[in-house]
């Protein structure tokens, strides 16, 4: 049976963040080191494989995430889509670009979604 691995990468990333659903957050500043990110982020699993972005999005639909509580989430072998969702804040005056390691060479497919929010006025 060839089982394949998906994994979909709900990204926020935030340069000024609205704390009102008491997401966690990363920050990053200009001490550049590796940041284990697991304990913050928040999951689905779809096990039907047949949620689109815009169900996830929804508003309605986020109290389906569930928060993460190891710093290395594990999630077995499964078929299912995973949906992940974390926030970054960029406190870095020098860097804009950051790597985002994935562990894991069973995967077989990533997305990766990004919703930026910047403050204005």
């Amino acid at each position: 049976m060839n089982t394949k691995s998906y994994i979909f990468i709900f990204l926020f990333t935030f340069v000024f963040i609205n704390l009102s659903k008491s997401q966690d957050v990363i920050n990053v500043n200009n001490d550049l080191s590796s940041i284990p990110i697991g304990d913050k982020l928040y999951f689905y699993i779809d096990n039907d494989k047949n949620l689109t972005l815009n169900d996830v999005i929804n508003d309605k639909f986020q109290e389906n995430f569930i928060k993460s509580e190891k710093s290395v989430p594990f999630f077995d072998y499964i078929s299912s889509t995973i949906w992940l969702k974390f926030t970054v804040k960029n406190n870095s005056n020098t860097y804009d670009n950051f790597f985002l390691l994935i562990d894991y060479p069973l995967l077989y497919k990533i997305n990766i979604y990004m919703s930026h929010t910047l403050k204005t006025g």
